[in-house]
């Protein structure tokens, strides 16, 4: 028995110094995207914010693709996913960090503007994205990566830097779910950072909750 235990130990340690000192470049991490948040069908594909950061899928194909916080990703709680008008995928994490993919060059790059804010939604609109914050809507420029400015009083109704959990644009007019209501607004006004730009919409008006 105990000569037994010692080879067994011996086994150990032969395939620990065989497969065990692994370097930094060497670690790959398996993480659970059951979850889906958000998803955009482009084409063939199909692509997914997921718990677990983002994966694609081809559907004449069958084959996935997944993408994490060891192949390009900064972070791995992805809540939405978004499409811009050069074809590159954006993504909003839960804890601040924004990734964009380039299918061409099939890489990953990041945004770190937002750090310590919820991401909770992405709306591209011509060459800007409109972020969904928990601190209200910021206006991102694309082209010069970074951010524009950031309307934080969306109306006289709603509370300063109250968390936008959704946003549409509808020909040239935003819409914004919120935990306190609904909030209107048009980028043919000239200033959206006043709370007057903006129309809010709650149980007063007819919403069955707010």
């Amino acid at each position: 028995m105990k000569s037994k235990f010692i080879f067994l130990i011996l086994l150990f340690i032969s395939y620990f110094n065989q497969y065990g000192q692994a370097g930094v470049g060497d670690w790959t991490t398996f993480t659970s995207q059951n979850d889906i948040r958000d998803l955009i069908l482009i084409g063939d594909h199909i692509w997914c914010a997921t718990n677990g950061g983002v994966f694609s899928y081809q559907i004449s194909a069958g084959i996935y693709q997944q993408f994490n916080n060891t192949n390009g990703l900064t972070s791995v709680d992805a809540q939405t996913i978004e499409i811009d008008y050069k074809g590159n995928f954006w993504v909003g994490f839960a804890d601040g960090w924004i990734n964009y993919y380039d299918p061409d060059s099939k890489t990953w790059k990041s945004v770190q503007d937002f750090l310590g804010h919820y991401i909770y939604d992405l709306e591209a609109v011509g060459d800007s994205l409109l972020i969904a914050l928990d601190i209200g809507i910021s206006l991102y420029d694309i082209r010069r990566k970074e951010v524009k400015e950031t309307y934080k009083r969306l109306g006289w109704q709603l509370n300063s830097e109250v968390d936008v959990t959704d946003i549409m644009v509808v020909d040239r007019e935003i819409w914004a779910a919120t935990g306190s209501g609904i909030a209107r607004s048009s980028f043919d006004l000239a200033n959206l950072m006043a709370p007057e730009s903006w129309k809010n919409y709650t149980s007063i008006q007819g919403l069955p909750g707010n």
